[in-house]
């Protein structure tokens, strides 16, 4: 039996715990894996000797929620193309946020700096949580450790799923760190093949545009957010049309998605007097359509024009 069944088999089994060989050996089947049942149930009886560590992580970030701090970096591009690195430190217990900074050069000794402002004095935190980032290297765990900190990194994989997550995040409209955590413990308790498979992807996906379509509906601010140019595979002028045509299908209006990537974009961000709409004394950056986005989001697409600071930019030949 391959590596990757066996990971998956893990995943099904830590998400449905009442699935046993052969509800499990009939996925495996859907999926077009060759797999007996018998070698399914051989492989869960291993599994149930030694327990789901899935389960000892879950039970460690419960038992010891109010003494665990956790850290990480989110990326911001900007309007020149750029990436601004966000640090954070975020309490689990309550979600609050400790400490937060913005730099464009992130190195350990920064980080070190950091976490010395995010704890000046005796903490009374004991563990905390942070990724295989090669930023995070032995001055840092030096640094937690002389703080009475024990360090304690994910898995490699769950650092995988994580980014995944955020990557296939279309709806997100903003990536807080309150957030951050979360998706980290959601994370643990995913596997890669589900998202491989796409079977994770549409179970989450239809569940967050019912929450999109909520949250709208209760008056939140919906601001468009993706990782767009964070990574390989995501292109700036690409992804934007798909989380605009995301919106629309999980019930916003036209208006609504528009505004979410203009002007409400620009008003989170504290400039809406310089960009976000056409007005006097703004930034003249805008693109003319061949048709009306109102009748059809996907309109976004059939673009005639393009024009940055009131200068037509040339078709490319």
């Amino acid at each position: 039996m391959s590596e990757e069944v066996r990971i998956l088999i893990r995943g099904m089994a830590a998400e449905n715990a009442d699935w046993g060989a052969p509800k499990i050996h009939g996925e495996l089947l859907k999926l077009g894996l060759e797999v007996s049942e018998r070698t399914v149930a051989r492989y869960l009886q291993r599994l149930r000797r030694r327990g789901d560590p899935t389960k000892h992580w879950l039970a460690f970030l419960a038992n010891h929620r109010e003494v665990i701090v956790a850290f990480d970096f989110f990326t911001v591009p900007t309007l020149t193309f750029q990436l601004l690195y966000c640090f954070f430190v975020i309490e689990h217990g309550r979600r609050r946020v400790l400490h937060f900074n913005v730099t464009r050069h992130p190195t350990a000794d920064w980080v070190v700096q950091q976490l010395r402002e995010a704890f000046p004095d005796a903490v009374r935190y004991r563990y905390a949580i942070l990724d295989h980032d090669s930023k995070f290297d032995v001055d840092v765990i030096a640094f937690l450790t002389a703080t009475g900190l024990k360090p304690k990194r994910t898995s490699r994989q769950s650092l995988l799923v994580f980014h995944d997550l955020r990557r296939c995040g279309l709806l997100q409209a903003t990536c807080t760190a309150q957030r951050a955590l979360e998706l980290c413990d959601a994370a643990q308790r995913s596997s890669r093949l589900w998202l491989h498979t796409g079977i994770w992807f549409k179970e989450h996906m239809e569940v967050a545009m019912r929450n999109l379509k909520k949250l709208s509906d209760a008056g939140v601010t919906i601001v468009m957010g993706t990782d767009t140019g964070g990574g390989p595979g995501r292109f700036h002028g690409y992804f934007e049309h798909i989380e605009l045509e995301y919106e629309v299908k999980a019930g916003l209006t036209p208006m609504q998605a528009l505004v979410s990537a203009t002007g409400g974009a620009a008003k989170v961000l504290n400039v809406a007097n310089q960009l976000g709409t056409l007005e006097k004394g703004k930034w003249a950056d805008f693109v003319v359509l061949d048709a009306n986005p109102l009748d059809d989001i996907k309109n976004t697409r059939n673009i005639d024009s393009i024009w940055v600071a009131g200068h037509r930019v040339p078709d490319k030949q």
